[in-house]
């Protein structure tokens, strides 16, 4: 493997990273997951919503286990 490809893999390790952290942010912040909640209401929407934040989580662990095949591929020319 040449400088060019390593450097465009690590381009592309960067590049998952930060859209696993934009991913998992933005549920965050759209779910106010951070929030301790005792009211009922906030419970059942949250309950609701179960569903799409399961789908956001995929999609943040799909870029994570994108980003971990990257580094291990770029371990093994490096190494």
């Amino acid at each position: 493997m040449d400088k060019i490809e390593i450097e465009t893999k690590f381009s592309d390790l960067e590049d998952c990273l930060n859209k696993a952290d934009h991913v998992l942010s933005a549920l965050e912040e759209s779910y106010d997951l951070q929030k301790v909640t005792t009211d009922m209401t906030d419970d059942l929407l949250f309950a609701q919503n179960r569903s799409s934040i399961l789908t956001e989580i995929r999609i943040a662990w799909d870029y994570v286990s994108q980003a971990r095949q990257l580094q291990n591929s770029i371990e093994k020319e490096i190494l």
